[in-house]
C-alpha cells in the first residue's frame, strides 16, 4: 500500500504520458503483416516475370531447321534454273521477270 500511495504523491512529469501497450501492440502487428504482404507480393511478381521471359524465350527461338530451309527456298527464288526441260520453262527471280515483261509489253514510243 505503501507503494501505490507513493505514486499517487509523486505523478509522472508535466509532458511526459505512459506508454500505450496496446497501441504500440497493434502498430506493431500491423507493420508485421504489411511485411509480410510485401514479401509475398515481391515474390509472387517476381515469379510471374519470370514464367514470362521463359516462354519468351521459348516461342521466340527459331528452330535451327526452319532458318535453313527459309534460306533454301529464298535461294531458290533468287536462281535462275530450268523448271520443264521438254517445255523449255525455266525459273528466274521474280526482279527479272518484271523488267522482262515491262520490256515486252511496256510504252510503245
Amino acid at each position: 500500500m505503501d507503494d501505490m500511495a507513493s505514486n499517487e504523491e509523486n505523478p509522472p512529469p508535466p509532458g511526459r504520458r505512459d506508454v500505450n501497450l496496446r497501441l504500440v501492440g497493434t502498430v506493431f502487428a500491423f507493420s508485421t503483416i504489411l511485411v509480410v504482404l510485401l514479401i509475398v507480393l515481391t515474390q509472387a511478381l517476381y515469379l510471374w516475370q519470370r514464367e514470362v521471359v521463359r516462354q519468351r524465350h521459348h516461342y521466340d527461338v527459331v528452330p535451327r531447321e526452319r532458318v535453313e530451309l527459309k534460306q533454301q527456298q529464298e535461294g531458290r527464288l533468287e536462281e535462275v534454273r530450268l523448271v520443264e526441260e521438254e517445255a523449255g520453262r525455266y525459273s528466274i527471280p521474280i526482279d527479272r521477270a518484271m523488267r522482262l515483261v515491262v520490256d515486252e509489253y511496256g510504252p510503245q514510243e
